[in-house]
């Protein structure tokens, strides 16, 4: 993978990213956005999600602020060195995912996790780019 594609597929990954979390991040988006992908775990075979309490909405926005702003740092500092470390961070989220699906059987789950994995291997790939230009990606 060339340098430039690299950073291409950096900021795909980015893209995703925003609108995975950004909808986390947003008070009064948020309640709603966890509802909608409780029917759609339901669809695929697992419950309907309980309504978060005003605490368990703060914790989720919180989380989804990082992981927005963690995205955007990402997107204005795109290197080789972020983007492994990035796909090595996405295989910790799968064991989380995965883990959370063992222990609650939520589909929609293991969907996360599946995409993560596809990010984080491609990221990881950053491992084998070529020597061309080893400083800068």
């Amino acid at each position: 993978m060339t340098p430039s594609r690299y950073v291409t597929l950096q900021k795909t990954v980015c893209v995703y990213d925003v609108l995975a979390l950004l909808p986390f991040a947003l008070p009064l988006v948020n309640a709603q956005h966890l509802a909608t992908m409780g029917q759609v775990n339901a669809v695929l075979g697992g419950d309907f999600w309980p309504v978060f309490d005003p605490i368990q909405l703060m914790m989720v926005q919180l989380l989804g602020l990082i992981g927005t702003g963690w995205t955007v740092w990402r997107w204005r500092n795109v290197s080789r060195e972020i983007g492994v470390f990035e796909g090595g961070l996405r295989f910790f989220v799968v064991a989380t995912l995965t883990w959370a699906f063992v222990q609650t059987g939520q589909p929609l789950l293991l969907v996360f996790a599946g995409i993560d994995v596809v990010f984080g291997a491609a990221l990881m790939t950053g491992l084998r780019l070529r020597e061309a230009s080893p400083a800068n990606v």
